[in-house]
């Protein structure tokens, strides 16, 4: 990491409802548009899987994060790049006939208390209190703000030696149909 980089901490939920819609693509997407721009080194991936009883959950009630570099003079740019990707990705949804839909895209410069991410795994949240709970967090998102606890809990999340992996790959649509070939490495 570079001398007068600073860390941010981004986290996305809640594009996706049953009808369609992957928040796992949605947010490979915005990963793969900060990478192409100078300035920005993505450092860390995070895939987090959330309490399966919640109200309003998904399919595999996950909710995604990365850590990235950047230099202090590029955050105006980072800024800018998460407001017109949120823009678009509201757009996309469709959210005004799909209230089942409701994204979040936050970011932070400071790390999140870890106590979020192990609340969000074992019990119901208060909507309510994790918002009151953000004061640092930058958030973008519509009126209901239900993306909100699955981005801060990916956010919070914390490595440790034990922690597993998920392997997320997309087939191409010419490859679809054909029998799979994976590799162990």
């Amino acid at each position: 990491m570079q001398a007068n980089a600073s860390r941010v901490w981004i986290g996305l939920d809640d594009t996706d409802n049953p009808d369609s819609g992957c928040t796992t693509a949605t947010f490979d997407d915005l990963l793969k548009y900060i990478s192409h721009i100078d300035g920005f080194e993505i450092i860390e991936r995070r895939l987090v899987r959330l309490w399966p009883f919640a109200e309003r959950r998904t399919r595999g009630n996950g909710a995604l994060a990365c850590l990235i570099s950047c230099s202090k003079e590029s955050i105006p740019n980072l800024e800018m790049l998460l407001s017109t990707f949120f823009d678009e990705l509201v757009l996309d949804l469709n959210v005004e006939e799909n209230d089942m839909t409701s994204p979040a895209l936050l970011y932070s410069y400071e790390e999140l208390d870890e106590d979020l991410y192990w609340e969000a795994v074992r019990q119901k949240v208060n909507l309510n209190v994790r918002r009151n709970s953000l004061d640092s967090v930058k958030i973008l998102s519509l009126d209901s703000d239900w993306g909100l606890i699955g981005a801060s809990s990916a956010m919070a999340w914390k490595s440790i030696e034990s922690s597993t992996w998920e392997l997320i790959a997309w087939r191409f649509s010419d490859n679809i149909g054909s029998q799979r070939e994976v590799t162990s490495s």
